[in-house]
């Protein structure tokens, strides 16, 4: 009776530590077996149908195998919780890809390679080569789309093991057309071995199937090996050299298996898009409410597993569609110093932190007043208690993925495109608690990112508060410690003390003077073209920092990557005149800066 009862604890205990094992890495509902099953019984019947008519029982092997390597991924990337999601494709990847690549190619001796499946094709021969493109590459789309490539290539298998999962660049729009190239090659290098090197013999060529199939894969791994290197993408040979591609965006247009997403769950985040190897703008198709038609799409899951609302999903209807929405990459290159967008008119925007009208606004006329007396010049005010600026979420995808991924649609984006035209920038705010007040505080939130990523560059910028001294220096400081991030280059500040009480006619004529001479020099400066002050230690920090985070981290700060990638040759974000001996310091201290940092994380 004892051991029945030991033996009852040891199994519950086993039971347990299994569930507890299980529920760490799993998340499973009854659910995630409907895909895996579908696909399961797809590729068993043709398996039964196959062995049925031809007698032969690889067939019953091959597709057995196929439909379960298939149906186990499919069941992981769905149970398996958001950390580990994408393995279950890879372990499908390696399961098929490797059983194609050394047991049917080398071991099997069927030349599978797109070169050898033309050639049967001109020499009227039905192999093992010809079912496995009819069946993967162009039959099979019509139901599974592009998902060859995404679950089952073996030039894949190898590519995603490479560190440049997120592309941080769009796609090369030249580029893409030399997979038309490479798909000529081809047909053509399989056109003269039939037809002028006069070799018909179907047999005597299946004798060299290992050479061909050995030579063409050492071809392609380098050619897509040497892509992803230099373009820092892993999937860059199968947009710009694959020719295999080409044959199945005929087919896959036609798809029943298409990605869709819940238009209510979706919050546009963009992390889809910023994670898809493909650079397919995912959200285009959403808000057409239509199913990601792109023949791009190569159903790796990527999307649906970085998806914090789980608004992206399978599905398996009929509809059809050719429309491509896809990133490219931008021509624009980094700004340079000292040269301005705009010559004439001089264009000044003023941008009001202040909730009403009053001796703020009073120091502002002022000011256009002594700047309009120099000539043609635009002076423009932009009240932000005017404008619609809702307060940031913390999402992060500013920093992260970029600003234009921001899921609020509110006026900040219409003011940051006047400042970037503006050659000038003031910037004035009262002192709320020894600070700025909360609506430009909550500006300041909202453009952060530009911390990350500086560029305003070609504008001058002043700083205006008004307050008592003490609480007007801790406003300007807070002002100039941002804006100065982000690359306006502050050319004057100015603090004055105009109080709802008289102030002595003295001290008023001391306030008219500074006022005067402060924007006397600020619309000098800009005029003059001043160059900026040469880069402290400071300055050189902040670069190495961002530029640090994005290098280390490029799949999480993907945005700050893209930009730094720009910047790669230069010593800080633009180039500019240096502070040798601000520069020599910290050359010598960043060796002890770099330990630390690396010390910091894992």
């Amino acid at each position: 009776m004892k051991a029945k009862t030991e033996t009852k604890d040891a199994l519950r205990r086993y039971r347990d530590k299994f569930s507890t094992i299980f529920n760490k890495y799993f998340d499973y509902h009854k659910k995630n077996l409907v895909f895996p099953l579908i696909f399961i019984l797809i590729f068993y019947g043709v398996a039964l149908i196959l062995r049925l008519n031809t007698g032969k029982n690889f067939y019953l092997f091959n597709f057995v195998y196929i439909g379960t390597a298939l149906g186990l991924g499919l069941f992981m990337s769905s149970s398996l919780r958001k950390t580990y999601a994408g393995l279950g494709r890879r372990i499908t990847q390696f399961l098929i890809g490797a059983y194609m690549l050394i047991f049917v190619g080398f071991l099997l001796q069927e030349n599978i390679q797109i070169e050898g499946f033309f050639f049967y094709t001109f020499s009227g021969v039905f192999t093992g080569a010809m079912l496995h493109y009819i069946i993967a590459k162009i039959i099979g789309p019509l139901i599974f789309n592009r998902g060859w490539c995404g679950w089952a290539c073996w030039t894949a298998m190898v590519l995603d093991v490479l560190p440049w999962k997120n592309p941080q660049e769009g796609r090369n729009r030249s580029f893409e057309k030399l997979r038309y190239v490479s798909l000529l090659l081809s047909i053509s290098l399989a056109f003269m071995t039939w037809f002028v090197l006069g070799i018909k013999n179907p047999t005597n060529l299946d004798e060299d199937a290992r050479f061909w199939m050995i030579t063409g894969n050492i071809i392609y791994y380098t050619f897509g090996i040497a892509l992803a290197f230099i373009m820092k993408d892993n999937r860059a040979f199968c947009k710009y050299l694959c020719p295999i591609a080409v044959i199945m965006k005929l087919t896959a247009g036609f798809s029943l298996l298409k990605l869709g997403i819940y238009k209510k769950r979706c919050t546009e985040c963009g992390l889809c898009e910023a994670n898809c190897p493909m650079n397919i703008k995912l959200l285009d198709y959403k808000k057409q409410g239509k199913r990601i038609l792109s023949t791009e799409c190569i159903l790796c899951s990527t999307c649906i597993d970085s998806c914090p609302e789980k608004a992206i999903h399978m599905t398996f209807k009929y509809d059809f569609g050719f429309q491509e929405y896809l990133n490219y990459q931008e021509t624009t290159t980094p700004a340079v110093l000292g040269k301005s967008n705009n010559k004439s008119p001089i264009r000044i925007t003023a941008v009001m932190g202040t909730t009403r009208k009053g001796e703020n606004e009073r120091v502002v006329e002022k000011i256009k007043k002594h700047i309009k007396e120099d000539g043609d010049i635009q002076f423009d005010i932009i009240y932000l208690k005017d404008k619609n600026i809702e307060f940031c979420r913390g999402c992060h995808n500013c920093i992260l993925i970029g600003e234009d991924k921001c899921p609020i649609n509110d006026d900040v984006k219409g003011i940051e495109e006047q400042l970037m035209l503006s050659d000038g920038v003031i910037f004035v705010s009262p002192a709320y608690a020894l600070n700025v007040s909360a609506i430009m505080k909550n500006y300041m939130d909202r453009t952060a990112y530009n911390c990350h990523r500086p560029k305003y560059f070609n504008q001058r910028a002043m700083l205006v508060c008004n307050s008592s001294p003490f609480a007007s220096k801790k406003v300007i400081e807070a002002m100039s410690s941002v804006f100065d991030a982000s690359g306006f280059h502050i050319t004057s500040s100015l603090e004055t003390f105009y109080l709802p009480v008289a102030l002595s006619s003295e001290e008023m004529k001391r306030l008219e003077r500074r006022i005067e001479e402060k924007s006397k020099k600020f619309i000098q400066s800009i005029k003059s073209q001043m160059p900026r002050k040469p880069i402290g230690i400071g300055g050189h920090m902040h670069f190495f920092f961002m530029k640090k985070n994005a290098e280390k981290f490029p799949e999480i700060f993907q945005a700050d990557y893209k930009y730094f990638r720009q910047r790669r040759n230069l010593k800080w974000f633009v180039d500019t005149s240096l502070d040798k001996k601000q520069y020599f310091l910290f050359k010598l201290i960043k060796p002890l800066v770099e330990k630390k940092y690396d010390k910091l994380f894992k």
